[in-house]
């Protein structure tokens, strides 16, 4: 899973939250101005990766809505489905630049955000993301991060969760399909990528540490990700509400972990 693709979903996906301005007469009477952010940092391991692989994205975007009611994601409580298309926002949406440098971790890790033009894809869509840079220092030394402002204030976000383990033969193949177990039983999202790049994601959440991943017949390997994931309000002084969506995954290519077994 790439941070822009899920960035991409976040524009239509999340709660319209943070009112700033509501119209009250004429043909703009019901438009909805409200600031939103967003901000995901992602945490991945592998097998091959002796330490985490750090990359976050961040967004800070005043929308335009002609409707207050909130957009639901969509996802299904547990089980499986396919990862949702990407959805344009009704309204409009800018984002801005507030002044977030660098996500920092304790004393001893600090990953710079930079701003990066948004493609003009989107007469809905305009201004920049931020999206993090080399890591300045590592290991982790510690799984909480703040977020660091041009003027040196930090905004605490929260702390990563726990990297989901896998049970001793945690993937294996049931009746054609894969059985994902873990070590610890605990909720956690398996998102199964195709190799094909043809078919849609799968992605399946399960509820106590183990769970079917359904395969196609003619399946031909793909790559697993097996995450946790924590979401945390923050507010921006002077600006606005937004959630920070902290992810600890754990990456297998399948056909590589059957081959090696």
């Amino acid at each position: 899973m790439h941070v822009s693709s899920v960035f991409s979903s976040l524009v239509g996906a999340f709660a319209l939250m943070g009112c700033a301005a509501v119209g009250s007469e004429g043909p703009d009477a019901n438009v909805l101005v409200h600031n939103q952010a967003e901000l995901l940092v992602e945490a991945t391991e592998s097998p091959a990766t002796a330490a985490p692989v750090l990359r976050a994205t961040a967004r800070f975007g005043v929308f335009t809505s002609p409707s207050v009611e909130a957009v639901g994601d969509a996802e299904i409580p547990w089980g499986c489905g396919r990862v949702p298309a990407l959805q344009e926002p009704e309204g409009g949406v800018r984002y801005v630049d507030v002044g977030a440098r660098a996500l920092v971790n304790g004393d001893n890790h600090r990953l710079p955000l930079a701003a990066r033009r948004l493609p003009e894809l989107s007469d809905h869509t305009e201004g920049a993301v931020f999206v993090s840079g080399t890591p300045e220092a590592s290991p982790l030394t510690n799984r909480h991060f703040d977020l660091l402002f041009a003027d040196g204030a930090a905004l605490p976000i929260g702390a990563l969760p726990e990297t989901p383990a896998l049970a001793d033969g945690g993937l294996s193949r049931v009746h054609g399909d894969l059985r994902v177990a873990l070590v610890e039983d605990a909720e956690f999202t398996a998102i199964f990528t195709f190799a094909d790049g043809i078919r849609p994601a799968l992605r399946c959440r399960f509820p106590h540490g183990v769970g079917v991943v359904p395969l196609p017949v003619d399946f031909a390997g793909g790559t697993l990700d097996v995450e946790r994931s924590v979401a945390r309000r923050f507010t921006v002084p002077g600006w606005g509400d937004g959630t920070a969506h902290l992810v600890a995954r754990q990456r297998f290519d399948v056909a590589a972990t059957f081959e090696g077994r």
